[in-house]
């Protein structure tokens, strides 16, 4: 009798509970709230951006908290019509089509995926971009890790220690700045290892030209530092590593054959801060010496329009340019390795049929971002230093103009192109680049009286100290307070342990590439607002054999296991520079279920207001 009244009275509190959850009150407030929810986040997402209001609302907690209690206001309204009738039919068909569309919405959520990717014309790129930002961190024989650090995160965050894993580390983030950007200055660094830098000024009066800039051959927190664009100008300066390298840089192009830029493989050596830029042009019987490693490197063939036919590499005339290079490394004591090194995909194993399993550890990248067919009319000029330590420089220009010699420091000297000169304020053999941190107010560029286009823009940046247990007394050590600023690639160290430190969006890899074979516009006649913008892209997935070739344009995606690839928007470039398209990128793998669920619920509705009055049965004119 006793456990009889305390199912009852369970049962009792589970039917208050579900006519409470399951009422039409609480029904109509979550429909009319859902409602101005939807209103609002439409005009938040119009007026301020797609990302926030990602952030805010439709990814937050509250709005999860606000599904869940909606699905279980249907799910109690069903419960509330036990023990089912024939009548409750529609109504049931109805509900339950409602719950599967929040069971999809809800996969959708927490298992898809949307980010974004940015190709440049002949590019691949096998991951998207999403809009967090992540500071990640790969600890030397302790792991990856990657800590989110959006604004709104990092704020409750700061003084707080980080446990990274079970690695014993951990990270602090000090301080965060919206808007930073950091000043270079370039001094002697006094080591043996040679690293070029030079301070340099180029103006006409013509054009009414003045800028000045700063170039470093190597420089570890930007890849970049001995390149610099300014409009259809380009400006590097490398080192030669023998006195043929030297004089094939500077050598008078032959004026009968058309102009053709050289690639460069660059060579990452291990224990070897500055990578080694090798010309793929150079002489296959002159071998260069690989400083630190008892071996040699020699360039076997380049391939300007590679193509793998039947397991070979061969050249194909006429098709799309895709530089490749293949070289071998050769030690003293006879091991070779053979490497094969693609511009297109740098995620590419250059390794290849070596029995030797890869002894030299080099890492391999070919930089062909100098080949005339990538650029229209443009101007290069080149700063060489040789292995004298001297400097000297090459002047060239599209329409065949050519001008080298050596550098005299504090002169002004002919650049070659029009009335254009330059000259080279300060020159160090042997560099080091500093970076002084400043903090804005609002965003501008910093260090406009220079123009030095090493300086960077404004950008988020964080502050931030690494803590490792030292390998031999366990005790804790630290890297320092470090600034890092958004986009930069860092490598921080403290005792025997090294970390190499990202700032930047969070990535997810994708099971295939995407490469953007050529991007088109129209514009509105007499204006330069686009009407309609399409990419010709090549898929591929390289573990399942595939390659798709598809024009993507609006309202017609490229869809491959899953994800959805739009055409989203473009990059506005300089006249002559490759075209830079944006493709928005989606898995929702709760879609069907969605689809699924209407068809459900429209039958459920069909079957409460049509099939429902015709087929109950009648008693005097009146349905039961």
């Amino acid at each position: 009798m006793k456990a009889g009244t305390q199912a009852r009275r369970k049962e009792n509190i589970f039917l208050k509970t579900c006519r409470y959850f399951g009422s039409t009150r609480l029904a109509v407030f979550l429909i009319a709230i859902l409602a101005v929810i939807l209103i609002f986040s439409t005009f938040y997402e119009s007026f301020e951006s797609t990302e926030l209001a990602q952030r805010f609302i439709y990814t937050n907690g509250w709005f999860d908290l606000f599904l869940t209690l909606f699905a279980l206001n249907v799910f109690c309204a069903v419960v509330l019509r036990y023990p089912f009738e024939r009548r409750h039919a529609g109504f049931i068909i109805t509900h339950l089509g409602l719950l599967i569309i929040c069971l999809g919405s809800a996969v959708n959520r927490h298992a898809g995926i949307e980010g974004q990717m940015y190709l440049t014309e002949g590019d691949g790129v096998d991951q998207i971009t999403l809009g967090d930002r992540v500071v990640s961190l790969d600890l030397s024989g302790a792991g990856s890790y990657r800590v989110p650090a959006d604004e709104f995160k990092l704020k409750s965050k700061i003084g707080e220690p980080l446990k990274l894993g079970s690695s014993g580390s951990y990270l602090t983030f000090l301080q965060f700045a919206e808007e930073a950007g950091k000043e270079l200055n370039v001094v002697d660094s006094g080591k043996a290892e040679r690293n070029p830098a030079v301070v340099f000024e180029m103006k006409s009066e013509m054009a009414g030209f003045h800028e000045e800039g700063t170039l470093v051959y190597f420089d570890a927190s930007n890849p970049h530092s001995n390149t610099w664009s300014l409009g259809p100008a380009t400006f590097r300066l490398l080192m030669a590593l023998s006195d043929a390298e030297e004089k094939m840089l500077l050598k008078t192009p032959d004026r009968k054959e058309p102009r053709e830029d050289i690639p460069y493989l660059v060579i990452h050596l291990p224990g070897r801060e500055a990578p080694i830029r090798i010309p793929a042009a150079a002489d296959k019987n002159n071998p260069v010496d690989l400083p630190g490693l008892d071996a040699s490197l020699r360039i076997v063939d380049y391939f300007q329009n590679a193509r793998v036919v039947g397991n070979e590499l061969i050249n194909e005339p006429g098709a799309a340019p895709n530089p490749a290079v293949r070289f071998e490394v050769k030690a003293k004591d006879g091991r070779v390795e053979q490497h094969t090194a693609f511009a297109l995909f740098p995620e590419f194993d250059t390794l290849h049929g070596s029995g030797s399993g890869g002894w030299s550890k080099l890492r391999a990248e070919l930089d062909a971002s100098r080949l005339a067919a990538n650029a229209g009319p443009k101007a290069d000029f080149t700063f060489v230093q040789g292995t004298d330590e001297k400097l000297r420089f090459v002047s060239e220009t599209a329409k065949g103009g050519h001008v080298s010699g050596e550098v005299r420091q504090g002169e002004w000297q002919a650049a070659g192109w029009m009335d254009f000169q330059f000259r080279v304020k300060e020159y160090f053999p042997r560099a080091e680049a500093q970076y002084e941190m400043e903090f804005l107010s609002s965003p501008r560029r910093l260090n406009e009286r220079r123009g030095n286009d090493n300086d960077t823009e404004s950008q988020p940046a964080v502050q931030l100290e690494l803590f490792y247990p030292d390998p031999s007394t366990g005790e804790k050590i630290s890297t320092g307070p470090e600034w890092l600023s958004f986009g930069e690639d860092r490598t921080l160290s403290a005792g025997l342990v090294t970390a190499h430190v990202v700032y930047r969006y969070h990535t997810e890899p994708v099971p295939f590439s995407l490469k953007l074979i050529d991007f088109r516009r129209t514009f509105y006649p007499g204006t330069r607002i686009p009407s309609a913008y399409e990419s010709d892209v090549l898929l591929h997935d390289r573990s399942a054999g595939v390659a798709i070739e598809k024009k993507i344009y609006m309202n017609h995606p490229l869809d491959y296991k899953g994800f959805r690839i739009f055409q989203s928007s473009f990059v506005e470039v300089p006249p002559g520079a490759p075209e830079i398209s944006i493709f928005q990128v989606a898995k929702a793998p709760g879609t069907n279920i969605i689809y699924l669920g209407a068809i459900v619920m429209v039958a459920g509705m069909v079957t409460m207001f049509y099939i429902k009055p015709f087929s109950s049965p009648t008693k005097g004119g009146t349905a039961v």
